[in-house]
């Protein structure tokens, strides 16, 4: 029998991508689906990377984005991605954590795992500045303190480079657009 997280649809986003053609005009070079990723190690979170940049490159460009980056950007580096959080009572317990499990984590996650702390998994600092939108259902951020806000479809938030962790403690998936600017520690 498949548990709920098994049997969902992976989300997936239309990105559309302008850019220089070859014959020197400006246009459309891409109309794609993105698919969301996910691994065992984070049980009911699913990404879809829609742009990733370790500097800010010239324009225009043939709109076409190196690859290969990790998950977050070195200061000057930019990504775009859409999180997809599912409510806890609905992510099925995946059991222990293999190093199997791990090795999956980072090779669809590039790094990822190096900002999570034992003492809270969910909690992670990073030298970035992430502008957050909730697009669809709420999700809660608990920062270091212990302070935790609730936010709701439509509802942004800044990030400047705090310890905090997301939490769908609702009865729908949360959807969020994030853009993620590298920064420079303080």
């Amino acid at each position: 029998m498949s548990t709920p997280q098994e049997t969902r649809r992976r989300t997936e986003v239309r990105r559309l991508v302008t850019g220089l053609r070859d014959d020197g005009t400006h246009g459309v070079v891409a109309d794609e689906r993105v698919v969301a990723r996910t691994a065992r190690a984070f049980a009911g979170l699913e990404n879809a990377l829609l742009y990733a940049a370790d500097a800010v490159p010239p324009v225009p460009n043939d709109g076409v984005a190196p690859g290969g980056h990790p998950f977050f950007p070195a200061a000057g580096g930019v990504r775009v991605f859409v999180l997809t959080i599912e409510p806890a009572h609905a992510v099925a317990d995946p059991g222990p954590i293999t190093e199997a499990d791990l090795g999956e984590a980072e090779a669809v996650f590039p790094g990822l795992l190096a900002y999570h702390s034992g003492e809270n998994p969910a909690m992670h600092r990073t030298c970035t500045v992430d502008v957050g939108i909730v697009l669809e259902g709420s999700v809660e951020v608990e920062l270091d303190d212990g302070e935790t806000h609730v936010l709701a479809a439509g509802d942004t938030i800044v990030q400047n480079g705090t310890r905090h962790a997301w939490h769908n403690r609702g009865e729908g998936t949360a959807r969020l657009a994030f853009v993620v600017l590298g920064a420079t520690p303080a």
